[in-house]
């Protein structure tokens, strides 16, 4: 999984759709905590839970992208950081759908 990681950052790097500093405070961000925190402000965790297993980063990306043209308060390594932690997500994860 760490290798995946790796091989998507240096993606996202070489398409300068990911920069060093954005990169590095994604992987110190508690991503399940913003999801919960910031998510739910608007939404509760039905919504997403449904999509959970049925979008890839990419998705996630995009809907959190969205979200935050939307208004939600979510920071750009805080998007990065909770579109990949939603994408590692299986269908009905405890940590979320409880």
């Amino acid at each position: 999984m760490k290798h995946f990681a790796l091989a998507l950052a240096a993606a996202l790097l070489a398409a300068g759709l990911l920069t060093p500093p954005l990169l590095a405070q994604a992987q110190t961000i508690d991503a399940g905590a913003v999801v919960k925190e910031r998510c739910t402000v608007c939404h509760d965790t039905k919504r997403i839970c449904r999509m959970l297993g049925a979008r890839d980063r990419q998705g996630w990306f995009e809907t959190a992208t969205r979200m935050v043209k939307n208004g939600a308060r979510v920071n750009p390594a805080e998007v990065e950081a909770v579109a990949s932690h939603l994408a590692k997500l299986p269908k009905g994860d405890p940590s979320l759908c409880k």
